[in-house]
């Protein structure tokens, strides 16, 4: 067995310290598509980018996924629109508003 492999969710009890995840196990862990995991990512989850790929460090996501999850200001992923899709929001809310 090829131990430089990464190890999946699944296997999180025997997962090597040193393992990044990708977005489709971020996905598998959390229980929800790599879509949603994009998502997060514009909402602030942590990353790490080399070149073109996107990892994730499991601990990171753990804590950033129980910070989300107290609630309170920062901890609403649900209501925070990233940046680009909030001027969107507002316009397309502003626009009916005058109608």
């Amino acid at each position: 067995m090829n131990s430089k492999l990464p190890a999946t969710p699944q296997s999180d009890s025997t997962a090597h310290t040193d393992a990044l995840w990708t977005a489709d196990d971020v996905a598998r862990y959390v229980g929800c598509s790599a879509r949603q995991i994009r998502n997060f990512r514009y909402a602030g989850m942590p990353t790490i980018k080399f070149r073109h790929l996107i990892r994730f460090e499991p601990e990171v996501v753990k804590c950033w996924l129980r910070e989300q999850n107290r609630g309170g200001e920062e901890g609403r992923y649900a209501t925070t629109f990233p940046t680009k899709f909030a001027s969107a929001t507002a316009a397309s809310a502003g626009g009916a508003a005058r109608r």
